[in-house]
C-alpha cells in the first residue's frame, strides 16, 4: 500500500515520464538511465553530422579567396595572420603552400561567447539533455593551401576543424564546429590576411 501511495506521489509531482524510476529495483533505474543516455548519445551524433555537412558546404562556398598579391607575398601574409590571432603555425611549405596551425577560438571574446551560449541552446534543445553541456579544452584547428594562379593572382583555400582535449569522460564531446561559428571564424580570418597582403 505504501508502495502504491508512493507511485502515486511520484506521477503526480514529476509525470508519467519518470514512471520507470518509481521501480525499487536498482537495475530498473539503471537501463532507464542508460537508455536515455544511449539515445541522447545517438541525437548528439546525428548533430554533428548535420554540422559537418553544413560546415564543408561553407568551406567550398565561402572558404576560398583570390587576392591580387604575388605568391610569395599571401603566403607570408596568412602565417603572419594567423600567427596574429594566438595560432600556432605547426607545419608550414612554402613550396606546397600547405599551412597548418592551431589555437583558440580568434574571435573577440563577445562574439565568441556569444555564438558558445547560442551552440549550447542548439544542443540542449536537439537532445533534449539539461544535464550535460560541451566541456573541455578546444583547440581550432586551421588547414590552409595557398595556390599560384598567375604572377599577382594568388588563391587561398581553408578548412576549419576542432579538438577536443577532456579528462571527463562523462561529458559530451564535440568534435564538429557549431556552423555559425564556423562561418565567423573563417570569415573573421580571411580578412585578417587580407589586411596582411595590404601591409
Amino acid at each position: 500500500m505504501r508502495y502504491f501511495a508512493f507511485s502515486v506521489a511520484v506521477m503526480f509531482l514529476y509525470g508519467c515520464e519518470l514512471l520507470p524510476l518509481v521501480s525499487l529495483a536498482p537495475y530498473g533505474y539503471h537501463a532507464y538511465q542508460d537508455a536515455r543516455e544511449e539515445e541522447a548519445n545517438e541525437q548528439m551524433s546525428v548533430l554533428q553530422g548535420e554540422w559537418k555537412q553544413r560546415n564543408e558546404q561553407y568551406a567550398l562556398v565561402y572558404g576560398q579567396r583570390v587576392f591580387a598579391k604575388d605568391y610569395n607575398k599571401v603566403f607570408t601574409s596568412v602565417v603572419t595572420a594567423l600567427s596574429g590571432e594566438g595560432m600556432t603555425v605547426k607545419n608550414m611549405e612554402r613550396q606546397s603552400g600547405y599551412i597548418f596551425a592551431e589555437g583558440p577560438n580568434p574571435l573577440p571574446s563577445a562574439k565568441a561567447t556569444e555564438l558558445g551560449e547560442e551552440s549550447v541552446r542548439v544542443i540542449i534543445e536537439k537532445t533534449g539533455r539539461k544535464d550535460k553541456y560541451i566541456t573541455g579544452n578546444y583547440t581550432y584547428v586551421v588547414t590552409v593551401t595557398v595556390s599560384q594562379i598567375d604572377p599577382m593572382s594568388t588563391s587561398v583555400k581553408m578548412r576549419l576543424s576542432m579538438s577536443v582535449n577532456s579528462q571527463d569522460k562523462d561529458k559530451y564531446k564535440f568534435n564538429e564546429l557549431y556552423p555559425r561559428t564556423y562561418l565567423e571564424v573563417q570569415r573573421y580570418l580571411l580578412e585578417k590576411i587580407d589586411r596582411q597582403t595590404l601591409s
